[in-house]
């Protein structure tokens, strides 16, 4: 599985739960220690409806536009892990204490978006306990294992280790890689002939979700004499350049599926009266704020 796959599940129909790798007797166990938190006031309600954990990962199995939204909700969202010791429900954690959480017989640790998605074709049928801790938290306890984010629904998410540690270092949603050209560099911008599938729907679902893009491209860029064949490039119009290393960086996350194995798609700020404004000032954007 890459890095970047969601899983998208079909309904199995007369699929017995038995046959199901369930996390009631697991061949391995991992150890969480709760760590003191500081209380922090709770945050005024806002009037919009704020995305759940649950309704991104279902909008990131099929729109890479909102996996970035998602691996940042990740983070710091109370998921649901299951217990092998308490009473049937949730479980309190004090200051101190520590509780073994239980795997698939693969050894993966299942995780739950909410307690409905435990419960998704009647897999586990009663109550088990379980407590609630934030994705930052069991990545921290738990690293170089696997989890699987609502493993018995139709949607769901594997996130191996390299993809966890990535989340934790901050690599996933860094700044994207830089290149700087040599100097009297040519470089050719044309329209491309193809635009992957979906890369243009990608686009314009990202930028709608970002107020400070005001116009987005797609070129065809060539390095004149370096033998390297053409790649995409993605040209951005911003309204500063505050917010600009975060929305690359988020934009990178979007738009990697798309990229040709063993290459990449570029992308580049767009400035006015900048090298790059002449070509892009002449052509329709594929997407305009």
């Amino acid at each position: 599985m890459g890095l970047f796959d969601f899983l998208k599940k079909k309904k199995e129909t007369a699929k017995k739960a038995e046959e199901v790798e369930t996390p009631q007797e697991p061949a391995q166990e991992e150890e969480i220690k709760e760590e003191e938190e500081k209380a922090t006031a709770e945050a005024p309600q806002e009037e919009a409806e704020e995305e759940t954990l649950e309704s991104l990962l279902k909008k990131a199995a099929t729109e890479p536009a909102m996996r970035p939204q998602f691996y940042k909700k990740l983070l710091d969202t109370k998921i649901i892990v299951l217990t092998d010791k308490g009473q049937n429900g949730p479980e309190e954690l004090q200051k101190g204490t520590s509780v073994r959480i239980k795997t698939l017989k693969e050894g993966k640790i299942p995780a739950f978006t909410s307690l409905q998605r435990l419960y998704d074709n009647d897999i586990i049928k009663e109550e088990v306990p379980y407590i609630e801790i934030t994705g930052r938290k069991l990545f921290m306890a738990t690293k170089g294992a696997c989890l699987v984010l609502n493993p018995f629904s139709d949607t769901g998410k594997e996130l191996t280790p390299p993809e966890i540690q990535s989340l934790l270092d901050g690599t996933l949603l860094g700044e994207p890689e830089s290149e700087t050209l040599k100097e009297k560099t040519t470089i050719r911008i044309g329209k491309p002939a193809h635009v992957p599938e979906g890369l243009e729907t990608t686009l314009i679902e990202f930028s709608k979700t970002k107020t400070d893009i005001t116009a987005v491209y797609i070129a065809l860029m060539e390095k004149e004499g370096s033998g390297q064949e053409p790649t995409l490039l993605i040209g951005v119009k911003l309204t500063g350049n505050e917010k600009e290393q975060e929305i690359f960086s988020e934009l990178g996350v979007a738009i990697r599926p798309y990229a040709p194995q063993g290459k990449r798609i570029n992308m580049a700020p767009i400035y006015e009266n900048g090298n790059l404004s002449n070509y892009f000032n002449n052509v329709e954007p594929v997407y305009r704020n």
